[in-house]
């Protein structure tokens, strides 16, 4: 059972997800002074995790899907590194800026519509938050964040993502609703305003055509099964703005896309996976 003798020693991850485990449970979690990481997610008789802080060496912490957990005050965990706050009725974000350790947060699932207290992160999931505009609420409160991952039918468009203070890599998943200006639903995106891309995603949109003349590292396109054609791929790429030194793609992935041909890309020496 947890805090038994044989776990005083574990300094890893300890999972109790789905484990019908109650506050005297958590609790007990205490007895393990050196743990590192706890996944609490999907149990429902968890209230109260404010025991937690006296894990002085915990980094990271899922709570997930606990819809009578109390939040506690995250000052008390100056260790945290990755923290998991996915499905919990969220409206708002909790006070993290005690938290300067932090570098990924998840809020999945939540319908946050104040972004007030948000850090500045190496990893920032927003999925399914149900905030019209995304982007601007992020750019709102002037905090950079290197990756964003974004995702529902309330993500029309990429355009204002670019102002992301520090964005490197973009993440859009799971819509069907990209569109550019008032053309409907016709997949269409562009990325000539971001300077800074390392890496792109869409994944299970209906993403139907990229156009831009930006360079980015690392684009990846998975099951958009309506994309016909890319046009940001071209040989022997110049910034015009002296942004960045000639840059090709050095990976591109487009799987499960039929409506792509290879003729609709430039390789170029460029490592091509277009199953």
């Amino acid at each position: 059972y947890i805090g038994s003798a044989l776990l005083t020693d574990v300094v890893e991850l300890l999972d109790c997800t789905n484990k019908n485990i109650n506050d005297k449970d958590v609790q007990k979690t205490t007895y393990i002074p050196n743990i590192t990481g706890l996944n609490f997610s999907n149990n429902s008789a968890i209230t109260s995790i404010d025991t937690l802080g006296k894990l002085r060496h915990l980094e990271y912490l899922d709570l997930s899907n606990n819809p009578n957990l109390i939040l506690p005050n995250f000052g008390k965990f100056a260790s945290l590194k990755n923290l998991y706050l996915n499905d919990l009725g969220l409206t708002s974000i909790p006070n993290l800026s005690s938290n300067t350790n932090l570098e990924h947060l998840s809020l999945n699932n939540n319908p946050i519509n104040n972004f007030d207290n948000l850090p500045s992160l190496a990893v920032l999931e927003v999925k399914n938050v149900n905030t019209p505009d995304i982007c601007q609420s992020i750019i709102d409160t002037g905090e950079p964040q290197d990756s964003v991952a974004l995702s529902g039918d309330l993500i029309t468009t990429i355009d204002g993502c670019e102002e992301i203070i520090g964005l490197r890599y973009l993440l859009v998943s799971d819509t069907t609703k990209l569109n550019s200006g008032s053309f409907g639903n016709n997949g269409i995106q562009t990325i000539d305003k971001f300077k800074g891309l390392c890496g792109l995603s869409f994944i299970n949109t209906n993403l139907t055509k990229l156009n831009g003349s930006r360079p980015i590292d690392r684009l990846t396109l998975l099951d958009n099964t309506n994309l016909q054609e890319l046009n940001v791929v071209k040989p022997a790429f110049k910034d015009t703005n002296n942004d960045y030194p000639d840059l090709r793609p050095s990976s591109i992935r487009v799987q499960n896309s039929f409506g792509m041909l290879c003729s609709n890309l430039h390789q170029n020496n460029t490592y091509m996976d277009t199953l």
